[in-house]
């Protein structure tokens, strides 16, 4: 709980090591800042999260597109 607030607003606190993972996660699900926040700063801080997210991925080389 927060003090001074409601009952129903809380504070979540993540480990900062988790922070990649739980980002690839809500993501997945559909959760990012062009969902929650509409317009053109919203898709601008998805865009930022993505690459975070790709940044994290291992990288493939040409090997991985002739498998494809």
């Amino acid at each position: 709980m927060l003090p001074g607030h409601p009952d129903y607003v809380f504070q979540i606190v993540i480990d900062p090591s988790c922070r990649g993972e739980i980002l690839r996660k809500l993501h997945r699900i559909g959760i990012n800042a062009a969902s929650l926040f509409p317009g053109l700063e919203g898709f601008a801080l998805s865009l930022r999260t993505k690459s975070l997210i790709l940044s994290d991925l291992p990288k493939q080389g040409v090997e991985m597109l002739e498998r494809v």
